[in-house]
């Protein structure tokens, strides 16, 4: 499945607006800030229980996924509006 194929509903790619971008960045943003708390969760949990972890995975790819999108939307937002801090590519989810 491509990452098109992965969009959230009305996010749209070929959206030409800052605002729109800034809104994306603010978006993937949490979902990684939160995919973030997740993993460590996950992780934390799995060296307890000196186990595999299936949920791993799914949290693994929805956090390349957002990383992904998230990076995306920067880029976009950058071509739209070179000066605005939000599309730092090397800034922290919290910057958003």
């Amino acid at each position: 499945m491509s990452t098109a194929d992965r969009l959230l509903p009305g996010e749209d790619p070929e959206s030409r607006s800052a605002e729109e971008a800034e809104k994306w960045i603010r978006i993937y943003a949490r979902l990684l800030d939160w995919n973030e708390v997740v993993l460590k969760h996950e992780q934390s949990r799995r060296r307890r229980a000196d186990a595999d972890m299936p949920s791993m995975g799914t949290v693994l790819l929805e956090h390349d996924l957002y990383s992904s999108r998230l990076r995306f939307w920067r880029l976009r937002l950058a071509d739209l509006d070179p000066n605005n801090p939000s599309s730092n590519l090397s800034g922290t989810t919290s910057d958003c």
